[in-house]
């Protein structure tokens, strides 16, 4: 018997990476938000883990392991994004995240000592809004610049002058892992493999490519970012070729652009059970 009254946000993200929620502040919401079931999708980041998984439980919560990997499509120059869930053989995933975070806190020191030739924040204090992140983000060093008055909000004039991927004077790009190798990795860890946001990407061409190939597990089909109609072409797409659906919210708390609380996508039903009897976990 399906219980139509447990739902899930698969989606979502905490202070490990660069949300503004902690691990168990996310929880606490969950449960305000009556959620049954909770994927943390650090990118690039793995955060679940056996201590936080009891906490969710007492909280009537069960936190499903899971990670948004951060890869890049060499065929049509973009970056992409892959849901792992559930992964049985976390040695290699583990070994590629902390790979992936280390590239990132290069890049974000560059970034920050070249945002220091304009404005006088210091390292320490970008590092201070990174604690407990596992990573380092421009979402970091816009926080400090908002302690010092120069904006009133991460996604402003300040962050387009500053970080424009066209013309931002700090803007320094991470280079990610192809697509394939994460793919791969992804596969050899046992986990599903899901296509995140493709609409927000603009992946719906390599959506179809992976599909044929059969790299793929299911679809994010309902994602805070997407249109309607942008919804039911992926849910009917997605049903067709007999893919799972997922749902979530990408949770980033107060570091987002626009407002996006946890929970306002969520999934149930019939795609919520088929999800949890694939992940065999």
């Amino acid at each position: 018997m399906i219980d139509f009254k447990k739902t899930a946000d698969l989606h979502t993200h905490t202070t490990r990476s660069d949300g503004a929620s902690s691990p168990q502040e996310l929880l606490r919401q969950a449960k305000r938000q009556q959620l049954s079931y909770v994927a943390i999708t650090d990118h690039d980041c793995y955060s679940y883990t056996d201590a936080l998984a009891k906490e969710a439980a007492s909280l009537g919560i069960r936190l499903i392991p899971g990670v948004e990997l951060s890869t890049w499509d060499a065929k049509r120059q973009r970056k992409v994004h892959l849901l792992c869930y559930a992964p049985k053989k976390t040695d290699a995933l583990f070994r590629h995240c902390e790979t992936v975070c280390r590239e990132r806190i290069e890049v974000g020191e560059e970034m920050i000592a070249l945002v220091q030739r304009e404005f006088p924040i210091t390292r320490e204090e970008v590092y201070a809004h990174a604690d407990g992140c596992a990573s380092l983000y421009r979402q970091h060093i816009m926080r400090t610049l908002m302690d010092y008055g120069y904006a009133e909000r991460l996604y402003g004039d300040l962050y387009r002058y500053l970080f424009s991927s066209k013309d931002g004077i700090a803007f320094r790009q991470v280079i990610y892992p192809k697509l394939e190798t994460v793919l791969s990795l992804i596969h050899e860890s046992g986990g599903l493999c899901v296509l995140a946001h493709p609409y927000e990407y603009r992946t719906l061409e390599l959506m179809e490519e992976l599909t044929a190939q059969e790299a793929l597990d299911g679809i994010e089909v309902w994602h805070s970012r997407c249109t309607p109609e942008g919804e039911a072409h992926l849910e009917a797409f997605a049903s067709a070729h007999g893919l799972l659906m997922t749902a979530g919210s990408d949770y980033h708390g107060m570091n987002c652009g626009k407002p996006s609380p946890l929970g306002n996508r969520r999934l149930s039903g019939l795609h919520l059970e088929r999800f949890l009897e694939a992940l065999e976990y």
